[in-house]
């Protein structure tokens, strides 16, 4: 007790005059400022040239891939995809497992490079970079290296990104690796590891070592399967015994497969990834039609707008105002002369 009595007071008035209150989006933890400042940060020999980053967020319902370089004044993005966009061609179940994120990212590169052919389009001697670096035609699930192909090509030199993952955890196996994986396949050129992707699981053999199940096949093999969604066929599978777990979790996918007229997630998943190197371009957004509003002729404050009425009162002007005070007394002094002439 005696000692407490001297301890020095750290937090006092001078400490939070003086205290910096740190970023927004770090406050809101939004934003890992120690990973963004060495991922924007460009080379000075290199001068105004744009730093790209593939971004790969995931919400509970939706995957982004955002093609992003960073100036003084803010982001500027090149390019994006979302997994909702995959309902057009033909997936409307499942868009935030490990293929929608693959194809999310596949749609994603296949849209940057039609962009920037359509922008260099009127230079002379331009050739199409989304066709020369059309490199992966059919989904493998094999590791490439974009750059190393194409200087063994001699195609040109490749757009480069780095891959922003956020404040997302970095494990082997993880979602925004496959969206990374299919930019990849898409022909921008993405620095990384094989290392990050699926691979079967390990079993204990004698002698310390270790040998992958043979069930499970190569890790390449492997890979693709969970590219093209053949886990999910396999708990689809698992769960038809039991038919009230099997339509509270796949009635959805059932009535996707029914419609695309397929009977397997992978057969989907091929026609999808196909159809996405085919046509990456995003639809042009539907205007819509702005109805007419029209006033009640009897009543100006109360408005109608197609089928709907709704009241918006309009604000008076100060001759209005007048008259209607005055239209309250008149009609106040006339009740009152009723009411008098009624008592005789």
């Amino acid at each position: 007790g005696f000692d407490s009595m001297f301890v020095k007071v750290v937090k006092n008035r001078a400490y939070f005059k003086r205290f910096q209150v740190r970023f927004r989006r770090r406050r809101e933890g939004k934003t890992d400022y120690y990973q963004r400042r060495r991922m924007i940060n460009q080379k000075k020999n290199k001068y105004n040239t744009p730093k790209y980053r593939l971004v790969v967020r995931r919400s509970n319902t939706n995957i982004i891939c955002q093609v992003v370089s960073s100036t003084i004044n803010g982001d500027l993005i090149k390019a994006q995809a979302q997994s909702s966009e995959l309902k057009k061609y033909g997936l409307s179940a499942g868009l935030t497992n490990y293929s929608a994120a693959y194809a999310t990212g596949l749609l994603c590169s296949r849209r940057l490079l039609t962009i920037i052919d359509k922008d260099n389009k009127a230079l002379e001697g331009w050739e199409s970079i989304s066709k020369r670096f059309n490199l992966v035609p059919e989904t493998t699930g094999e590791y490439i290296d974009i750059e190393k192909v194409s200087e063994t090509k001699d195609i040109g030199r490749p757009f480069v990104c780095f891959l922003d993952v956020g404040l997302s955890r970095t494990t082997s196996g993880a979602r925004v690796f496959a969206a990374m994986k299919g930019a990849v396949d898409g022909g921008v050129h993405i620095p990384h590891s094989d290392s990050i992707f699926p691979k079967p699981k390990q079993t204990k053999v004698e002698k310390g070592k270790k040998k992958a199940d043979e069930k499970a096949g190569s890790a390449t093999n492997f890979f693709r399967e969970r590219l093209f969604g053949v886990h999910i066929q396999k708990y689809m599978d698992l769960l038809a015994k039991d038919k009230d777990a099997y339509n509270k979790q796949f009635s959805k996918w059932d009535k996707t497969l029914k419609d695309a007229k397929v009977k397997t997630p992978e057969e989907l998943y091929k026609k999808i990834f196909s159809e996405i190197r085919k046509n990456p371009e995003k639809a042009a957004a539907k205007k819509k039609e702005q109805k007419k509003v029209q006033k009640d002729s009897k009543d100006k404050n109360i408005t109608t707008n197609g089928k709907h009425k709704y009241r918006r009162d309009i604000k008076l002007t100060n001759k209005d105002r007048k008259q209607r005070v005055a239209e309250k007394i008149n009609k106040f002094v006339e009740e009152r002369k009723k009411a008098a002439s009624k008592k005789k």
